[in-house]
């Protein structure tokens, strides 16, 4: 505790509230106790994670790591807009103990996302062999920037590809033609943006 890391690292979990520290490594099972804590509202959320493979559990009063088949500790989680839920669960028959299920708050406040508007290529005629070549840009730009996962443009631009890289463009007017065009060829544009601004 007298370590200046140790010191340096107590001051972090204290003083970054809203951050959810999850540790593991120990293997102590969920009965033991020692699961959640912040330190009575004095650090952040701290989850300790049991063991998938071997949690560590209790036999004649003392501490056995024998390995039992049938048991994995770990949490299901789901997050909302505002609060995140660890779901304690013996993973092998997926059963939820709510004794050791958490609700934190997500300590998060709305943010307006912002997307940038599709630039529309009005004075092109677009053709099959046009959607055929942005459509394979595309696979290729989300190889290339599959990093940027994280980022609303990216998942965007993934959600389009989808939507149009089977599509019959023989079958598709004009304006359909414009309209998907346009969505590929700005979601292009705006990761490499975003490429080039890391």
């Amino acid at each position: 505790m007298s370590l200046p890391s140790a010191q340096r690292f107590i001051g972090l979990l204290e003083n970054y509230k809203d951050v959810v520290w999850i540790s593991g490594h120990s293997h102590e099972a969920f009965e033991l106790g020692y699961n959640f804590t912040d330190n009575n509202g004095t650090a952040c959320s701290m989850i300790h994670n049991p063991s998938i493979g071997n949690p560590t559990h209790v036999t004649d009063g003392e501490l056995d790591y024998a390995f039992h088949e049938n048991l994995s500790q770990g949490y299901y989680v789901q997050t909302f807009q505002d609060a995140i839920l660890f779901n304690g669960a013996n993973i092998c028959d997926q059963k939820i103990y709510p004794s050791y299920c958490y609700i934190i708050d997500g300590k998060t406040s709305p943010q307006k996302q912002v997307t940038k508007p599709v630039t529309l290529y009005k004075d092109v005629k677009v053709t099959e062999g046009m959607m055929r070549s942005v459509i394979a840009n595309t696979n290729t730009v989300l190889g290339l920037y599959y990093e940027y996962s994280s980022y609303d443009q990216y998942q965007a631009l993934k959600k389009c590809y989808y939507q149009y890289k089977n599509a019959n463009f023989g079958a598709m007017n004009n304006e359909e033609l414009l309209t998907a065009y346009s969505k590929l060829k700005s979601g292009i544009a705006t990761l490499h943006e975003l490429a080039g601004a890391k």
